[in-house]
């Protein structure tokens, strides 16, 4: 399995572990570049993403779980979960929970966590640290449950967009 920059998956990779790395000076993409079909059930938890060039950890896909990851300094979002040419999405039922996010957007306008196109997701416990300039959580044409999560030194802590709405939770 592969998971950085430029990654595929095939059908057959869903449900991948991800668990227990340090990763440092580029990303971790697990996202569907070759089928739509490869990219769900990931359980990425408890690594240390250090100075990615894009995003510290891209999904692109359902029913995955994000917890317990420490991301600090990556160049875009650190946690993405979004569409990618080959799966435009929607993404349902991803976990984000209890990660800790420091100093994202050090190349890229970006926000700590950001959820495109997708429903179900819940994003709890998650602590982001910013640069002031972007939002903490963005959430863009999705309804999702955003609670309990600590923002601080972002210009927005939550930013809704399109057809969005907060799920009160």
């Amino acid at each position: 399995m592969h998971c950085s920059t430029g990654s595929h998956r095939e059908p057959s990779s869903s449900g991948s572990r991800i668990r227990g790395n340090t990763i440092a000076n580029h990303p971790v993409q697990c996202d569907a570049t070759e089928s739509q079909l490869g990219a769900d059930a990931h359980i990425i938890e408890d690594n240390a993403v250090n100075n990615s060039n894009g995003f510290g950890i891209f999904v692109s896909g359902s029913n995955n779980l994000i917890q317990n990851n420490k991301i600090n300094g990556a160049g875009a979002n650190a946690i993405n979960i979004g569409p990618f040419p080959s799966n435009p999405g929607p993404f349902v039922n991803n976990r984000i929970i209890g990660n800790s996010m420091s100093g994202s957007s050090r190349v890229f306008n970006s926000s700590s966590i950001s959820i495109n196109h997708g429903s179900g997701t819940l994003v709890q416990g998650n602590v982001g640290n910013g640069r002031r300039s972007t939002p903490g959580v963005f959430v863009n044409e999705s309804v999702n449950t955003v609670a309990g999560n600590t923002l601080v030194n972002h210009n927005t802590g939550i930013l809704i967009r399109g057809r969005a709405r907060r799920v009160p939770g």
